[in-house]
């Protein structure tokens, strides 16, 4: 790429991210929390690990590595849009986040859609690097290693997502759960079980999934 050309994408990355900022803003004074959530959960400090989080990581790297999906997920054309965020989802790199967050709070069901499973396949990517392989057909996944990434502070847009699932399309709500379950967030579970009363029978697989994942997982780590 010639400088001007660099120039102009990292231009277009800043540009994404801020749009980022301000939709992440906008969600903190619409989060809702029921009066028997309410005092489960902190949405201003998850948010605030979620935004420090994707701050810490490295955006201009995924431009440098994947710069033709980059190229489509910056474009205006919807389906180059998508092709871009399953491009980077197949790249199971953390560091795509940054240029996921704008698409989890989308207006567009079906670019939200595609966000949250590229989000989803990245969670399940390194949540099952660390499977237990001494037990069997069940998934357990093991505690954090000192070599592991942690993707502990995406509990932020899972949380949006559980918290008010009348806002979000239900496929969503599907790979919202499912990510709880990988990431094992036990504090979640209120979250997940509401889930199972779902009138969309995915989303109370996806919950019923989660919840035994998460079981699974602390029974293991007691035994």
């Amino acid at each position: 790429m010639s400088n001007a050309e660099i120039f102009f994408s990292r231009l277009l990355v800043v540009l994404s991210l801020s749009l980022a900022h301000g939709l992440r803003a906008q969600k903190v004074v619409a989060c809702y929390l029921p009066p028997e959530l309410a005092p489960k959960y902190d949405p201003v400090k998850m948010e605030a690990d979620y935004e420090r989080f994707i701050d810490s990581l490295k955006a201009f790297k995924i431009m440098a590595d994947y710069p033709g999906a980059v190229r489509k997920l910056l474009s205006s054309d919807k389906e180059k849009q998508l092709t871009g965020m399953k491009l980077l989802a197949d790249s199971h790199e953390p560091e795509i986040m940054p240029w996921l967050v704008s698409f989890l709070h989308s207006d567009d069901d079906e670019l939200q859609r595609a966000a949250y499973a590229a989000m989803e396949e990245l969670i399940t990517y390194h949540a099952l690097k660390r499977r237990d392989p001494e037990i069997g057909e069940k998934i357990v996944i093991l505690p954090l290693g000192p070599e592991d990434f942690n993707l502990q502070a995406l509990a932020w847009p899972i949380f949006q997502a559980l918290n008010r699932p009348d806002l979000y399309p239900s496929s969503v709500l599907s790979t919202a759960a499912f990510s709880a379950g990988y990431l094992l967030l036990d504090d979640f579970e209120p979250l997940l079980k509401r889930l199972l009363t779902n009138e969309h029978p995915a989303n109370q697989h996806a919950a019923r999934s989660a919840l035994e994942i998460i079981e699974n997982s602390r029974k293991q780590q007691t035994n």
